[in-house]
């Protein structure tokens, strides 16, 4: 991959991620969180198309690689940020990426329908999915 294009690619997935973030930690409960970050997410993207195609786009072999390290980043972040509502217990890295997946399968799917304006009607669907990501108690 051509050197500004995979840059570009990761300080735009390194933005979308501290954003999500941000608005986790400005929360007071774990479902505000998830609401208000995964609302954040999708408005953006629906308001931003160019991003939205980007964040889905193929690429070659090396991009592939980046967009599985930013993807696992990305799962370590939001359970770090779990963690402050989760306290000893943990949401297993399984749901989490099963999380982070149906979000990303939500916006390809929404962008090769040309239809991103739509993406905030899917935060019900990917709230579905983040309320099965409760956190586990050790046993």
């Amino acid at each position: 991959a051509d050197a500004c294009v995979t840059a570009a690619y990761r300080e735009t997935i390194e933005g979308m991620q501290s954003r999500f973030a941000a608005r986790l930690r400005a929360a007071a409960t774990r479902d505000e969180a998830l609401r208000d970050a995964t609302a954040d997410f999708l408005a953006y993207l629906a308001r931003h198309p160019d991003v939205a195609a980007f964040l889905t786009a193929r690429g070659d072999r090396e991009m592939m690689a980046l967009r599985e390290e930013l993807r696992r980043v990305s799962i370590r972040n939001l359970q770090r940020e779990l963690t402050r509502f989760d306290g000893e217990a943990v949401t297993p890295e399984l749901e989490l990426q099963r999380l982070v997946a149906t979000m990303g399968r939500t916006v390809a799917r929404h962008v090769a329908a040309r239809e991103t304006q739509k993406l905030p009607d899917a935060l019900d669907a990917a709230l579905e999915t983040a309320g099965a990501c409760l956190p586990q108690h050790a046993t």
